[in-house]
């Protein structure tokens, strides 16, 4: 009984992608959010957008280049600093303000609540806690982002699919009107699409905020109901179709 147990155990940790005996035993397929088995390279038509605290258009970049495994984390505690493991990488050749930006220990987050730690990062003096709370159908994503001297500075974006990015015209200068696979939405409730960076850092209370293309999302289920009610429709249908041909005949 045992042998079976430890052989069902190893079973259904290869299925979930976890890896037996590994630190970060929370990582698993991405689930609804994505098709089953996608994963994403895409080097075009991603892109990264720096909002105010007011919810500004600061500046930003359109050239992003993104790839991800297709896995999620389901744990705050997977984060444990920057050598934690990564499943996405995001990169640009475009400056912010004139210096080279880069995005790393970049980790994609199931639904649920997640709070972290900004002070395991070792770099930018940062305070406090950074939360990010991922609804059903959506992804998160936590990463250190380093700017000239400022290194390991905490970001956290939420993701809805198929959507626009921004509720204003000026945050969508970057983006125009198109629709992303990964749209970046407001994640902590003040109606600015991010999440607020925490205190002490360069860019204290500023929103950064990444829209992603090259991820094939999970097609919506048809309800039950559509079905009947197009088969009643259809139903319908073939009734008047033999009613007006008795009538003829």
């Amino acid at each position: 009984m045992n042998m079976k147990k430890t052989a069902l155990a190893v079973a259904l940790a290869g299925v979930l992608g976890m890896g037996v005996g590994t630190a970060q035993a929370s990582q698993i397929p991405c689930g609804s959010f994505c098709a089953p088995g996608s994963a994403a390279s895409s080097t075009a038509n991603n892109n990264f957008t720096m909002l105010s605290p007011g919810g500004g258009l600061v500046s930003g970049a359109t050239d992003v280049a993104m790839t991800w495994d297709g896995t999620v984390f389901t744990s705050s505690s997977d984060y444990t600093g920057p050598a934690s493991v990564s499943d996405m990488t995001l990169s640009s050749l475009t400056t912010f303000y004139g210096t080279l930006w880069t995005a790393h220990t970049i980790q994609v987050f199931a639904p649920g609540s997640y709070t972290f730690d900004p002070t395991l990062g070792g770099g930018a003096a940062e305070t406090g806690t950074l939360t990010m709370n991922v609804g059903t159908g959506q992804l998160g994503a936590h990463m250190l982002f380093d700017w000239g001297s400022n290194a390991n500075i905490d970001v956290a974006v939420v993701w809805n699919a198929n959507g626009v990015f921004g509720n204003n015209s000026n945050q969508q200068t970057l983006t125009g009107t198109a629709v992303w696979n990964a749209v970046s939405v407001d994640g902590n409730g003040d109606g600015i699409p991010g999440i607020s960076m925490p205190v002490g850092g360069p860019f204290a209370g500023f929103h950064a905020n990444f829209n992603l293309n090259g991820i094939t999302p999970a097609p919506v289920p048809i309800p039950a109901a559509a079905w009947l009610f197009g088969s009643g429709l259809i139903g319908l249908v073939g009734v008047s179709r033999r009613r007006r041909q008795n009538r003829q005949s």
